[in-house]
């Protein structure tokens, strides 16, 4: 890919460069791919839509998967009632390069959605119809939590991060100078919530180290949340009571029901 951003700083303060330049002077660079995914870019952007049809967007990497602002791979575990088998996942599990919640908020909907075909047999999500149906025993709720801090601080343009926007962190070797394919992060995001909400899963928002000052961050959070009773300030509280008020609220609509 060709960028513009061929003077780069790393995080020793040690400038230099690691590319070829065109006739333009711009940086020329070769992506490898990697096993982490992007956003899902045409038509099929903001719908669960089968992936065997429209696929998924893939991650180009200047540097492979373990270069910054790279992809960490954990296995994502298919829906199960296994407790032990959850906490382990989520114990794996580490945090590091940038923040693409665009991409979070859109594989927790495919994690429940029975047209996008993540899971099969045993693990695969109930129809869109159990929601409404009138057999109270294959009747379903969906319900999607999303915790977020909201600095969602990246996209991507033909797989690669895009280098122009305003909050990306520029390392900058690793971006391609063009805008990103889907917009911005946290328009995207919101658009992303709007039809999750309209497929009739419910989103609770748990908003964690919050920035209330910056006002897309809030706005996002509140976009996203079903309705005011869906979204929870674990930094009034904890994240336990945070979780433990959602599992009560379902516990009750369980038992009304």
């Amino acid at each position: 890919f060709r960028s513009s951003y061929q003077d780069w700083r790393d995080w020793n303060g040690d400038w230099g460069s690691n590319c070829t330049h065109d006739a333009d002077g711009y940086c020329m660079s070769t992506a490898a791919i990697t096993n982490c995914v992007t956003e899902r870019t045409g038509s099929q952007a903001y719908t669960d839509a089968s992936a065997g049809y429209f696929p998924l967007g893939r991650q180009y990497v200047v540097g492979g998967a373990s270069a910054s602002n790279g992809c960490t791979v954990t296995k994502m575990l298919p829906l199960t009632t296994n407790k032990t088998d959850l906490i382990n996942t989520i114990s794996a599990m580490s945090a590091g390069n940038n923040t693409v919640g665009q991409v979070g908020i859109a594989w927790g909907w495919y994690a429940l959605s029975p047209n996008i075909g993540l899971f099969t047999g045993a693990n695969a999500p109930a129809g869109y119809d159990k929601l409404t149906t009138t057999v109270a025993t294959q009747k379903v709720r969906k319900v999607m939590v999303l915790m977020t801090d909201a600095e969602y601080n990246s996209a991507y343009a033909n797989g690669v991060m895009s280098g122009q926007l305003n909050y990306v962190n520029y390392n900058t070797r690793k971006v391609i100078d063009m805008p990103p394919d889907n917009g911005d992060p946290y328009d995207q995001s919101k658009a992303m919530c709007s039809a999750i909400k309209a497929s009739g899963v419910e989103v609770y928002v748990i908003t964690f180290q919050l920035d209330k000052s910056r006002p897309e961050r809030v706005d996002l959070t509140t976009s996203c949340a079903t309705d005011a009773n869906h979204l929870i300030d674990a930094d009034t509280t904890s994240l336990d009571a945070a979780f433990t008020k959602i599992a009560n609220q379902l516990n009750e609509m369980r038992i009304a029901n």
